[in-house]
């Protein structure tokens, strides 16, 4: 199993010339760094002294950084995701020919993997 870099750097995410290439930040980038400058400022003193908008500030350099991690954690949600479903697709296919064919599938187990297939949708949702 690789790392999250080992990944990104496989998908060429880790590019240091996104800023030359016009890649927008990962809005999950953005979002951190405003927490973490409010946070630092407000609670650390202004220790890393977070500053963003210019070229080389420290908080854009950090969300280049975080740029491909999070774009990454998309990959693998989405790889889960189909993998998910196609599990449920299989399951409900079982279920679905053994109701058929009478060969052992009660009408609970049937109503268990429509169940299934309803909650994979609400995890989904949630990723």
């Amino acid at each position: 199993m690789c790392t999250d870099y080992e990944r990104a750097k496989s998908k060429g995410s880790t590019d240091i010339q996104r800023w030359e290439k016009g890649i927008e930040h990962h809005p999950e980038s953005e979002r951190l760094m405003s927490f973490l400058m409010d946070h630092d400022f407000n609670d650390y003193e202004d220790h890393f002294c977070w500053k963003k908008g210019g070229d080389g500030d420290n908080g854009e350099t950090l969300m280049f950084q975080m740029d491909p991690f999070f774009e990454g954690q998309h990959d693998v949600r989405d790889e889960l995701i189909a993998k998910l479903e196609s599990y449920a697709t299989f399951l409900g296919k079982g279920l679905l020919v053994g109701a058929i064919c009478g060969g052992g599938c009660s009408d609970d187990d049937f109503e268990k993997g429509k169940q299934f297939r309803a909650d994979i949708e609400k995890l989904k949702a949630q990723i």
